[in-house]
């Protein structure tokens, strides 16, 4: 995938194709993380690897959120699954809940 969502779907039984698989299909995944490295960084901002699914290389306005605040002030996706994002000058205190965001809407 190259994105959050696809319509490029193939549905195969051992039956063979099911009935009405020739009608578009779309799957929308929600964002999810798995780790992010370091788990430590500068207070000053430093650049973490997120790794994750349900984005991809054209998820746009992809972000993190900690207590708030937007955590990058930069993100490049890699690939899909795997972003770098640079960080904002901000202290995340130990154990902060982190959310995705696409265009400012938690995930």
């Amino acid at each position: 995938m190259i994105g959050s969502e696809t319509d490029d779907v193939k549905v195969y039984t051992s039956e063979g194709f099911p009935a009405g698989s020739d009608i578009v299909h779309t799957l929308e995944f929600k964002p999810q993380l798995f780790s992010i490295t370091p788990s430590r960084g500068s207070s000053a901002g430093s650049v973490i690897t997120v790794t994750g699914t349900g984005f991809g290389v054209e998820t746009e306005n992809l972000n993190l959120i900690a207590a708030g605040s937007k955590l990058c002030s930069q993100v490049t996706i890699v690939k899909y699954g795997e972003l770098k994002c640079l960080t904002n000058a901000i202290v995340v205190a130990e154990g902060a809940t982190l959310d995705f965001t696409i265009n400012s809407v938690s995930q």
